[in-house]
């Protein structure tokens, strides 16, 4: 990364374009104010600190429920065909969300998934935004099973762009007829962290369907697991 020391000699405008490359930003187009102010805006919004566990984590990663390295620890994350499972997730402000992303453990589904949908809620479980349910989806041992952003509140769309820095929640359900797949993730030695409020990560509705919930829907309360889904947004 470039360095953030400002030369005092430059303009207000080469100053800004410094101040975009320092963050990660390669291009920077010189214009009005405004402009150029967004345009430093979207370089601190995607800005990646060093050491931040999202420089190692998959390609255009914008979020992650832990960090991959933790995920890979555990890959029997057992799943119940029709529970929701929600797990929170740290997610700036003006971050733009394409995918939702959940990997398969080591136990695959047979070609017979009926479920398989994302959503992602606010603190307080109400959906913001949802794929569709992508029942032809294969999900083999260790398959990135991504789930594109299909509706928002405002109706179709395939992306949806955070209001607020903080907790949101990845909800995802999975079903098959026959095998029900595993998750990567991992597991603790009890709930008692993850019992803490905000809980971190639990079920919720225990009888969802094929088709995905409508706008305005707010999930039921979170019960508490021991295990963690690993789940990533880009």
């Amino acid at each position: 990364m470039a360095t953030s020391t400002l030369q005092q000699d430059l303009s207000i405008e080469q100053q800004l374009s410094q101040m975009a490359a320092s963050l990660g930003l390669t291009t920077f187009t010189i214009g009005n104010y405004g402009e150029m102010l967004r345009q430093l805006n979207a370089a601190l919004t995607s800005f990646v600190p060093p050491g931040s566990t999202l420089a190692v984590a998959p390609s255009l990663t914008v979020a992650e429920t832990i960090p991959r390295a933790v995920g890979a620890q555990s890959v029997t994350l057992s799943t119940v065909s029709g529970t929701i499972y929600m797990v929170g997730v740290y997610i700036p402000i003006n971050t733009v969300i394409n995918n939702f992303n959940v990997v398969t453990g080591s136990t695959a589904s047979s070609n017979d998934v009926t479920i398989n949908w994302a959503a992602l809620t606010n603190a307080s479980r109400v959906m913001l935004a949802a794929s569709a349910n992508a029942t032809a989806q294969l999900t083999p041992a260790g398959f990135v099973n991504t789930l594109p952003v299909a509706t928002t509140a405002a109706g179709a769309a395939t992306s949806f762009t955070t209001t607020y820095s903080g907790l949101y929640y990845i909800a995802y359900t999975v079903g098959a007829t026959t095998t029900q797949p595993t998750l990567t993730g991992v597991t603790a030695a009890g709930t008692e962290l993850t019992k803490i409020v905000p809980i971190l990560m639990g079920t919720s509705s225990t009888a969802a369907t094929a088709t995905v919930p409508t706008f305005p829907t707010t999930f039921g309360a979170i019960t508490a697991t021991a295990s963690i889904i690993y789940s990533y947004l880009n």
